[in-house]
């Protein structure tokens, strides 16, 4: 490894270089401090000040005792739902019925007789923030703003962006959310895997992960993808409580199933907690093609969180919030969202029912289009023998954070009690040739 240069800028430039060019390769580890000072005849502060920049560059992670290693080039990420031409029975997109969803023609009723929002104007139309208030009030102080972004996911990236450095420590669920999984991936930072269960996110493992640094949390407080589960009220408590010692930690909640939910939210943000924001996305009540969120939050996040829009996208399309203003006030697409609820109860129920009667063991779901399939080997073969039989399943493997996820990922939005049965017999086959 051939490192030139006289200070840390020079130092900084051709390690960045030598990566870029290929000079350098991923997970190579460059050498130690003592050993290129001395090489090169300078300070060991200086070539700390110039491994130090490269790590908040995102160009390598500083890893202790085991030195500076060059990041990993980001890998190709796995991604929600999938292309229209499989001829197997959807199990696997995690998306909602599209029969449940309303029709564009009755959310652009919304817009009619709107004029087009011009540069300065507010970015969140007035009658979307008198919903937001309506929406946010039971769960959040009263001290607390509003805003609007394009889609859960871009509130969370403009989140981490406003207060992180490349390289800090984000936690997410584990097994998690693959877009917000790619998002911290993507943008730099390091994810740090917070173990599950049927009941949420597991106290010691967050525990552990907060006393190593982490520096924002990103929670699901129901109908967790990939699992389907709902923090329980007596781990809600116990996750507060801990992170009362954590004040400063960006806590992102993302309450993507709250248009459908049945199961109460369970709140986990302290009441002097200084940075927060609750996020509910429209996505699986109205629809992901409309890419909004609904974002609460503390006023200094609030503020960062302007910051973050003004110099970017600067604001979501007025027509888009007149649109969801009429979704989430429309008494017509209110009751379709009712039947939409019950819908997916019902499937929830039919799938669980269907399992058990075969014997085959999944984690309890309360929330959300899908049910968790533990496996104790790899799933490649389970899913090769359901495709035989006509099934397209998720294998648990891209949800796993720290390590592949044993399991499958059952998305049942479009699956009715007589294909539920038809599912579960095929899988106990299978399990029982491939097992």
């Amino acid at each position: 490894m051939n490192i030139q240069g006289s200070n840390a800028k020079e130092l900084f430039d051709d390690i960045r270089q030598q990566v870029a060019l290929g000079r350098i390769a991923p997970g190579q580890i460059l050498p130690p401090v003592r050993e290129l000072a001395q090489t090169l005849g300078l300070n060991r502060n200086t070539v700390a000040l110039a491994y130090k920049r490269l790590v908040s560059a995102g160009v390598a992670d500083a890893q202790g005792r085991r030195g500076t290693r060059i990041r990993e080039a980001i890998r190709e990420l796995a991604r929600e739902g999938h292309g229209a031409s499989s001829a197997l029975q959807d199990l696997a997109s995690g998306n909602p019925a599209p029969g449940y969803l309303p029709a564009p023609t009755q959310l652009i009723a919304g817009v009619r007789g709107q004029t087009q929002a011009l540069y300065g104007a507010d970015p969140l139309v007035p009658e979307l923030r008198a919903v937001c208030q309506q929406v946010f009030h039971k769960d959040t102080p009263p001290d607390t703003d509003y805003h609007v972004s394009y889609g859960a996911v871009d509130a969370i990236e403009r989140l981490l962006q406003a207060f992180l450095l490349a390289g800090d420590k984000v936690g997410i669920e584990d097994p998690g959310y693959l877009n917000s999984i790619n998002s911290v991936h993507t943008l730099g930072y390091k994810p740090v895997g917070i173990a599950v269960d049927s009941e949420g996110i597991v106290p010691a493992s967050l525990e552990a992960a907060l006393e190593d640094g982490l520096r924002a949390l990103i929670l699901t407080p129901r109908a967790h993808n990939p699992t389907g589960c709902s923090l329980s009220r007596a781990r809600a408590k116990q996750i507060e409580q801990i992170l009362k010692q954590y004040p400063e930690l960006l806590l992102m909640i993302d309450d993507h199933f709250w248009m459908l939910a049945s199961s109460p939210y369970r709140n986990v943000i302290p009441a002097d907690h200084l940075r927060w924001a609750l996020i509910r996305s429209v996505s699986k009540g109205l629809g992901p093609d409309l890419r909004v969120a609904l974002v609460a939050s503390d006023l200094q996040t609030s503020e960062r969180l302007s910051q973050r829009l003004a110099s970017g996208a600067q604001w979501v399309s007025h027509l888009l919030q007149q649109m969801v203003v009429h979704g989430l006030t429309d008494a017509d697409i209110k009751a379709q969202t009712r039947v939409a609820q019950a819908a997916y109860v019902q499937a929830r129920i039919d799938l669980m029912q269907a399992l058990k009667k075969q014997g085959i063991p999944f984690w309890d779901s309360e929330e959300g289009f899908n049910l968790w399939i533990p496996l104790d080997r790899e799933a490649e073969p389970v899913l090769a023998g359901l495709a035989a039989r006509g099934w397209l399943v998720r294998s648990g493997q891209v949800f796993g954070v720290s390590n592949p996820a044993q399991g499958l990922r059952v998305s049942f939005a479009n699956l009715n009690a007589k294909d539920a049965q038809r599912f579960a017999t095929d899988l106990a086959q299978v399990l029982q040739e491939r097992y």
